[in-house]
């Protein structure tokens, strides 16, 4: 729970999220990590990550941010991540290539921001989660996030997370 009493809610790499290609990435201990393996990305090709959660386990009335919580691998600046698209859908647990323009957002990888645990999270969307006796409030929310020339990233996992109020 945040600070709030809002759900929120942190999958990590090994348990819940879908990460393809499998020979492009190693399952690998991190001290860091709160979870028992993170993911090493080693293909430059990139890689597809993808969650789906049950808006009936999220807070309503509220909005949501997804968050991909990662860390380099590298700590030259150059080899840092270039570029990722995000994809977040209301229940629309079949996806396939060729996404729709409009769906898509281009993660910003020059946001990331350093967390309190160490690692940094980077935002891939949004979405918001109306009231109990509305359809959507019974839906899935489906992320899939293509990291491209992913070479050199570690991932802890995605974390969905109730916007925070601007002061």
């Amino acid at each position: 729970m945040d600070k709030n009493g809002k759900n929120c809610f942190l999958f990590g790499a090994y348990s819940r999220p879908g990460i393809s290609p499998k020979d492009g990435l190693k399952f690998t201990y991190d001290l860091k990590s709160r979870f028992g393996r993170v993911a090493k990305l080693k293909n430059k090709w990139g890689v597809d990550i993808s969650c789906s959660i049950s808006a009936q386990f999220l807070s309503p009335e509220t909005t949501y941010v997804v968050y991909l919580v990662i860390e380099y691998n590298y700590k030259n600046e150059s080899r840092s991540p270039q570029k990722a698209l995000s994809f977040v859908g209301f229940n629309e647990s079949k996806w396939e290539y060729g996404y729709s323009k409009e769906r898509a957002r281009i993660v910003d990888f020059g946001r990331i921001k350093e967390r309190s645990d160490r690692w940094d999270e980077v935002e891939i969307g949004r979405f918001y989660v109306g009231l109990e006796e509305e359809n959507s409030f019974r839906e899935e929310r489906d992320v899939l996030v293509q990291l491209l020339g992913s070479s050199g990233y570690i991932i802890e996992g995605i974390e969905f997370r109730p916007l925070e109020e601007e002061s």
